[in-house]
């Protein structure tokens, strides 16, 4: 009896709560923040309009259901479960922010990057009663950051260039070649890449973009050339390097892509891999960049490794 009468006396605190805020959000004009309010075990109580169109929702549908239940929030550079930032709130009793990369899928699939955070609602005793649930979308903000992160990977000398600027740089090199000058290009065919832009969508290509390009200069020098050639190959151009090391650094490389598993959501997905190594010296016959492609297997390049 002592519990029920306790968790009737956080029912009404909660109901009060809940009361107040609907005047508050009319004078302060918040509709386009969604908010979505529970009681103390996690379960749904309030939707706010925004809360509604943001994710498909209505009150009715989810009142009395965790967040866990109808909302999946996910990391977009891992594609990982963020988990339900009302049930660690209420765990932890304090305010839980959502991520800088977290997306929430909405009823109809949609994936909407947002921003919030996760507070605990205390009654007069200083006792929870619930949480509250503050979030927006930011896709404007996301879009902008993801421009400003890939102009400043492309400027970088030794980071992913366009595929224009590769063939540019190579052909530049090539022509003024004297016969001390060594060199070596690598083409990295991934298996696989173009099937997960397809399964997954755009999130998913970025971030796979993105993680295979850190594998890439983890193994390259400063002075060498990245680019994407086209969905699934990748080159490097290994400036003043003689063929023994471009073999070493080809292994190198072709380890850390093969070990390489890309994780979205409850997915975790293996490349396959095939390296073409092409030294380069002056007066080699020229068809593309002047080039005969040399296809080295694990056989060939295992003893530089």
């Amino acid at each position: 009896m002592q519990i029920t009468s306790q968790n009737s006396h956080h029912q009404t605190d909660l109901d009060a709560f809940l009361a107040s805020m609907r005047p508050t959000q009319a004078l302060l004009g918040l509709n386009q923040d969604a908010m979505i309010a529970t009681d103390a075990r996690g379960c749904i109580h309030y939707l706010n309009p925004a809360a509604e169109r943001l994710t498909g929702y209505t009150l009715d549908q989810v009142h009395g259901r965790p967040l866990s239940s109808f909302l999946t929030i996910f990391n977009e550079s891992t594609g990982l479960s963020s988990g339900d930032p009302v049930a660690r709130c209420l765990e932890s009793g304090g305010v839980v922010a959502l991520g800088n990369h977290d997306l929430i899928v909405t009823r109809d699939g949609d994936e909407i990057p947002v921003a919030g955070t996760a507070s605990p609602m205390r009654n007069s005793s200083g006792t929870t009663v619930g949480a509250l649930l503050v979030f927006r979308d930011v896709t404007p903000t996301r879009l902008l950051m993801r421009r400003i992160s890939f102009d400043v990977m492309e400027k970088g000398r030794g980071r992913l260039i366009s595929a224009q600027q590769f063939h540019q740089r190579v052909e530049q090199i090539v022509q003024g070649m004297t016969d001390l000058h060594q060199h070596a290009l690598i083409f990295v065919h991934l298996q696989g890449v173009a099937q997960i832009d397809e399964r997954f969508g755009a999130a998913a290509g970025d971030a796979l973009l993105s993680q295979l390009t850190q594998r890439f200069l983890a193994v390259l020098r400063e002075r060498d050339s990245l680019a994407r050639l086209d969905t699934q190959e990748f080159g490097v151009f290994l400036e003043h390097c003689p063929r023994r090391q471009a073999l070493w650094i080809a292994d190198q490389l072709r380890q850390s892509l093969r070990r390489f598993r890309f994780r979205w959501r409850a997915e975790c997905l293996a490349l396959g891999v095939k390296l073409e190594v092409l030294p380069i010296a002056k007066g080699a016959p020229c068809d593309g960049y002047g080039l005969t492609p040399a296809l080295y297997d694990d056989e060939d390049l295992a003893p530089y490794a």
